[in-house]
């Protein structure tokens, strides 16, 4: 899914930025469809290695 987002916002980012009369009408999408991408990016980690990742920084987790 991650990779038909991405697409989806470079697409989206083409268009707003050289072909400005579209871009305008759908500049509203480019930061939803940004904040989506990171939410299902951030899917992808695994708690286990969150967790291992913080303890190898030092930082205590709740």
């Amino acid at each position: 899914m991650e990779n038909d987002l991405l697409s989806f916002v470079l697409g989206t980012t083409f268009i707003a930025l050289f072909l400005s009369g579209i871009g305008k009408a759908i500049q509203v999408t480019v930061y939803p469809m940004l904040a989506l991408l990171m939410f299902f990016i951030s899917l992808t980690f695994g708690a286990h290695d969150l967790k291992e990742a913080l303890r190898k920084t030092g930082i205590a987790i709740l």
